[in-house]
């Protein structure tokens, strides 16, 4: 019998032990739990006005793009965006403040290409094309292209060909270490068409000179020569025909396949940006380049849309940065002219 009660308070003594930890571990979850809910809780995102930093200054193609897109893209993220311009050393200012801050989801950048790659490979911009954060780009197809006068006996690609044969051409871009230079030196590196680079400090100069015979052709953009009457466009340097010239071909169709060379702008972000914030700006500024009421201000403009994701939008990157590199040197080398 006393054997029976010590076993019998031995047994309740474990119980109430047993009960008393359960107690105590359950209070400490429910505290622990309640002030994991307070650190952690994932606040809305954006819960205050977005910068986002514009690489050249006012009414300029990164300023009127960004603004004409802005709008809509607040439309469909639910935020405020504040829009910045920061303007110095070709846009690389810009850029090599954006690389260094913060991946927050707070600072973003709208720039152009090929214009960012030629800016830290050629000019050493304090920055990493491929490491940004790549979120949407909206705007792009203004292929790079070749032009004469209209008044030039050269009627096609084939035949300015046949005319480099018989001397050298003088070829003109504005400036160098710009889209058109870039573009000019990859048309000789890889079609072996025969002609000197001629640069200019402005798109404006060298048309003066092409219309006055002082060159034979230029290097231009759809949407600056494509919409003139004074000139003749030979061939583009894109993956296909533009929807604002579907009469001019391209070099692939001449035989010459990868080179496209165009003017693109889009959103870049810090690197390191977190998945679930740049998924929430991918898709706002994806439906913003969609809208029909933006697609109808951007036909207005002679503008076309280049809607491309994240991941679409860094391995465009990622070729042009390859190709772009591979010229580099040739680049270097009409800078010390």
């Amino acid at each position: 019998m006393f054997t029976s009660k010590r076993k019998a308070v031995t047994i309740i003594a474990l119980l109430f032990m047993v009960a008393l930890v359960l107690g105590l571990s359950g209070c400490g979850n429910k505290g622990a739990g309640s002030g994991n809910k307070e650190a952690t809780a994932p606040e809305k995102y954006p819960s205050k006005p977005i910068k986002v930093i514009l690489t050249h200054g006012a009414g300029g193609s990164v300023d009127t793009q960004a603004r004409l897109i802005a709008p809509y893209i607040e439309k469909y993220l639910g935020g405020q965006l504040v829009l910045e311009n920061m303007e110095g050393a070709g846009g690389r200012k810009a850029r090599g403040f954006v690389f260094k801050e913060k991946p927050d989801g707070y600072t973003l950048m709208v720039t152009g290409m090929p214009s960012t790659i030629v800016g830290e490979l050629l000019y050493k911009g304090e920055y990493k094309t491929l490491d940004f954060t790549y979120i949407a780009n909206f705007m792009g197809k203004d292929y790079s292209l070749v032009a004469v006068a209209d008044k030039s006996p050269i009627k096609s690609y084939k035949e300015l060909v046949e005319a480099s044969k018989k001397k050298p051409l003088k070829l003109g871009t504005a400036g160098t270490g710009t889209t058109d230079h870039l573009g000019a030196v990859m048309l000789k590196q890889y079609t072996g068409l025969q002609f000197d680079i001629v640069p200019f400090d402005s798109t404006a100069d060298q048309m003066m000179a092409l219309l006055g015979g002082k060159l034979d052709a230029i290097m231009d953009a759809v949407s600056s020569s494509g919409v003139r009457s004074d000139l003749r466009p030979l061939v583009l340097m894109g993956p296909q025909r533009s929807e604002m010239l579907p009469d001019v071909p391209t070099l692939q169709e001449e035989g010459f396949s990868g080179l496209d060379v165009s003017y693109s702008l889009g959103f870049l972000a810090p690197s390191g940006l977190p998945e679930d914030i740049r998924k929430i700006l991918e898709d706002a500024i994806d439906k913003a380049s969609r809208d029909p009421e933006y697609l109808a201000k951007l036909k207005e403009a002679k503008t076309l849309p280049l809607q491309l994701k994240g991941a679409g939008y860094q391995q465009m990157i990622q070729d042009l940065y390859s190709k772009t590199k591979e010229v580099i040197p040739l680049m270097e080398a009409d800078l010390k002219k």
